[in-house]
């Protein structure tokens, strides 16, 4: 299959990453290997996943933090010791705060910015934040991305770090970085409620459940997706069935609504018509 433009190759590249994790046997794995590949993929130094509650007026509590990649001596702790500093002085965390707050007013989200596009360095290095934090440990530029949980005051942050004296991290790169954090979401929700749901679900189908039940999310019918998958009909419906039963829903409509709170849906591609698992498997 030939794939045209960068925005189909990031697709399929995100989406071996992403099926690549998908084969680990419990939800953190998954987030963790997904980190671990992603900073191999873009060659980041660190990763991770953090899940946090913000209720009003009071700071961000930290509900799950998942790491990966080759950390710098010391930067770990120095990660964790920034995550719990309710005065940590980061310009580009502020900024990016600034810009969430106008986007999620606007639904654009989630979002995603490396540093450079939002603080310049004569801010960054002499920030607090820096200074404490970053420089002692190695750790320079760096891209975030956040998004909304499921619960109030909830959301998840994804961020990559790279040593000191690396090149900046691109735009592609902050594009893969976003598609692939975008893809761990459900992952992450799934970890602070404690109980399987889409993705977990996808994980534990078969292959070609996997497809029948990704098309199912994009609103296909049976026969449209008999067709797309080279499956008979009456396959189709059988793992149907099977993935209702699986996903505990019982009709098309709690399926999708299921799929769509989960971000499934948007594994579909519009432009194309060519579905997520579709890239994936060629």
């Amino acid at each position: 299959m030939v794939f045209q433009g960068e925005s189909d190759v990031m697709a399929v590249r995100v989406g071996r990453l992403i099926a690549a994790a998908a084969e680990r046997s419990d939800v953190r794995q998954r987030i963790m290997a997904a980190v671990e590949m992603l900073c191999a993929d873009l060659n980041s130094s660190v990763g991770a996943v953090v899940v946090m509650v913000a209720k009003p007026g009071e700071m961000p509590r930290i509900a799950e933090v998942v790491e990966g990649g080759q950390w710098p001596e010391g930067a770990r702790d120095s990660y964790l010791a920034y995550l719990q500093d309710e005065h940590g002085g980061d310009p580009f965390y502020a900024a990016m705060t600034e810009r969430f707050g106008i986007l999620a007013s606007a639904g654009d989200l989630p979002i995603a910015f490396a540093r450079r596009d939002l603080v310049g360095d004569s801010n960054w290095y002499g920030s607090r934040h820096y200074n404490k934090y970053r420089g002692p440990a190695g750790m320079d530029d760096c891209i975030y991305t956040t998004a909304i949980g499921d619960a109030e005051g909830q959301f998840i942050g994804g961020s990559l770090h790279r040593r000191t004296g690396m090149p900046p991290f691109t735009p592609t790169d902050v594009r893969v970085a976003s598609l692939v954090f975008a893809s761990i979401r459900p992952w992450a929700l799934a970890l602070v409620r404690g109980q399987p749901r889409v993705v977990a679900i996808l994980a534990s189908l078969s292959p070609s459940k996997r497809k029948v039940l990704l098309e199912l999310s994009g609103g296909r019918s049976i026969k449209q997706i008999a067709d797309r998958v080279g499956l008979s009909t009456q396959t189709v419906r059988t793992y149907t069935k099977s993935i209702y039963s699986a996903m505990n829903v019982r009709t098309r409509g709690e399926l999708q609504a299921m799929c769509n709170r989960e971000g499934l849906a948007a594994m579909v591609s519009k432009d194309s018509g060519t579905s997520y698992a579709e890239r994936v498997t060629k």
